[in-house]
């Protein structure tokens, strides 16, 4: 029913569309497509305004003898709408565009609006359609290479979030508002938001994005209140529990192993939640293990790495020696013991100078290591969530202090080259960009950046040659394809 609907719906069937999202409604109340049915439905009962609206529009159409005339006056129509908020009624008209005038100068800015659309919903597969068909429906180079811009914005990688759909209206109004709250970094307001929405008659895909963002937020907010550490644990094995299949089913498992680990240190080794964390890890090694993904690989290698730490705290201590004098702890353990207490309160700064402080007492200081590990995997989360808000320099900051902790970070590089690429700082992105390649010879998401920033300086050759590389390493890795269809046109 929900097929049949949607596919009346696309072909502009409005009627047809209706009666069968009704149905669905009345028929299967309690269906997970039913919250979706219910927003068509509220799109669809002004449909009486609609018809009128495009009795109008065929009424100015008959008026209008050059085909190109009515194109311009309906993407006029189109633009005006979408600056109103309009988005449905807005992609209506550039549909019509497409499908009625597709010879006419004004397709091409007809599938630009509809890219435009899916981007900012975070339907980067569809946008990337649309401007695909953008880029074919011209000749024009200098056009074309803008286009090409914006089409490889959906592209750039590594991206863990890449394939993230923001949810549509009716309440996109308060997702929206929680995207705002964490690009101010109001964890916890951001979190009772998405809870609020999770309350709401939410598709899979909304409400798995819901349960992801909500459980993010409540684990960055727990780092200042560790009070909130049951709540990101609650989230995310909903999520692993619920929804095994989802786009974000590796990602949970890694920040529930990531939660279970900070709450065990911050009650000051709680051996129940060191057991928890490897009884996570066990879990999610034993369901992707045959999955040869690499970037579901790196998440578990991660994780093995928290559960190597949790069978350290679990192992038993060696037996005290009586006959010696007890001896007062060494400074290198008291500077790591607070390196612990700035890192719970988010002063990554004065955590790293007391690991520094540790080290250059004995260097071979395994907690003071570990410590270094979490600050660093602090850094690189906060870079990864700067990266996804565009705040670009503040990504910069937060990827070079993961560098300066570990200069074989080869992913810590690549997000940095995707920075200075969004910033047209291609020499820059180039550079570091190699030095990703020299950690990884098999870097194949570094190949493809490194492609797209000696593109943008009109180093052809060098550019098909990265994207090449990048093909060698995954004959089935997509980017690397179109980019090289691109610099053949």
């Amino acid at each position: 029913l929900y097929r049949v609907a949607e596919i009346n719906y696309q072909q502009e069937n409005y009627d047809a569309a209706l009666a069968k999202f009704q149905e669905l409604v009345e028929r299967f109340p309690h269906s997970e497509l039913t919250g979706e049915a219910e927003r068509r439905i509220s799109e669809l009962t002004g449909e009486a305004e609609r018809n009128e609206r495009n009795d109008e529009d065929r009424q100015r159409e008959s008026e209008s003898p050059e085909p190109d005339d009515r194109a311009k006056q309906l993407l006029k129509k189109a633009s005006d709408l979408q600056e109103q908020g309009k988005i449905h009624d807005a992609y209506e008209r550039y549909t019509q565009i497409t499908k009625q005038y597709p010879k006419s100068e004004y397709v091409t800015d007809a599938y630009v609006g509809k890219a435009e659309i899916h981007l900012e919903a975070k339907d980067y597969a569809t946008a990337r359609k649309y401007y695909e068909e953008a880029m074919y429906s011209i000749t024009d180079g200098d056009r074309k290479e803008k286009l090409y811009r914006a089409y490889h914005r959906t592209y750039l990688v590594p991206n863990p979030d890449r394939n993230r759909r923001r949810p549509k209206e009716p309440i996109g109004e308060l997702f929206v508002k929680a995207r705002l709250l964490r690009l101010e970094r109001q964890w916890l307001k951001a979190a009772e938001v998405y809870e609020k929405l999770l309350n709401r008659n939410l598709s899979v895909d909304d409400r798995v994005y819901g349960l992801y963002w909500c459980g993010r937020c409540y684990y960055e907010a727990a780092q200042m209140d560790s009070t909130l550490f049951s709540k990101p644990v609650e989230v995310f094995k909903k999520i692993t529990t619920g929804y095994e299949n989802s786009r974000y089913d590796i990602n949970a498992y890694y920040y529930l192993t990531l939660a279970y680990s900070d709450w065990a240190e911050e009650l000051s080794g709680d051996l129940s939640k060191y057991q928890s964390v490897i009884h996570v890890v066990e879990k999610a090694n034993a369901k992707y293990e045959d999955n040869h993904d690499p970037t579901v690989r790196e998440w578990l290698s991660r994780m093995q790495e928290l559960s190597n730490r949790a069978a350290q705290e679990l192992s038993p201590d060696p037996e005290p020696d009586d006959t010696d004098d007890p001896e007062p702890k060494p400074d290198y353990e008291r500077f790591v013991n607070q390196g612990h207490e700035y890192l719970n309160k988010g002063d990554l700064e004065a955590a790293v100078k007391k690991v520094k402080q540790a080290l250059s007492r004995n260097p071979n200081y395994t907690p003071a290591d570990e410590l270094k590990l979490k600050i660093k995997e602090r850094y690189y989360r906060s870079g990864w969530v700067l990266f996804g808000e565009e705040q670009y320099e503040k990504a910069i900051e937060e990827f070079k202090k993961t560098i300066a902790l570990d200069s074989e970070f080869k992913e810590a590089y690549c997000y940095l080259g995707a920075v200075y690429i969004e910033q047209e700082k291609y020499t820059k992105a180039i550079e570091v960009l190699r030095k990703a390649i020299d950690i990884d010879e098999q870097f194949e998401e570094a190949y493809f950046n490194l492609a797209l920033a000696y593109l943008k300086r009109g180093h052809f050759k060098e550019a098909r040659e990265a994207a090449e590389a990048a093909l060698r390493i995954d004959p089935n890795y997509e980017p690397p394809r179109r980019l090289i269809e691109f610099i053949a046109d």
